[in-house]
């Protein structure tokens, strides 16, 4: 019986680990950033993820970013622009709310952006 539990123990490990890995090598996808079905799945977290990973908006005009996400959901107190990314459960007790907020420059360049959850 220990034996089936320890196989059991470790095939849960690997099945979450594979769920989560995924989730950060999201492809950037127009089509389903866009798809508010897909929006509520938390297909843009993932995507989202790996946008700030490999820093791909950065020095992007604000007509870059539109181009590529869309307008701006909503913006938040101190960012310029804000993407609802749906709701980030990952490791915390309570889900929560995330954003993909980001600032411009006097230029109207993305000089910061990350994930902010509430």
């Amino acid at each position: 019986m220990k034996k089936w539990l320890g196989l059991f123990s470790i095939l849960a490990a690997m099945t979450i680990a594979a769920v989560i890995v995924s989730r950060f090598t999201l492809a950037f996808d127009p089509v389903a950033w866009r798809d508010e079905v897909q929006v509520q799945q938390g297909v843009r977290l993932g995507m989202a993820d790996r946008l700030v990973a490999r820093r791909m908006l950065l020095g992007k005009t604000r007509e870059e970013v539109v181009e590529l996400l869309g307008e701006p959901d909503t913006s938040l107190p101190d960012w310029d622009m804000a993407y609802n990314l749906g709701t980030d459960d990952r490791g915390f007790i309570f889900p929560e709310l995330a954003w993909l907020v980001l600032r411009l420059g006097k230029d109207e360049r993305v000089v910061q952006y990350r994930i902010e959850r509430d």
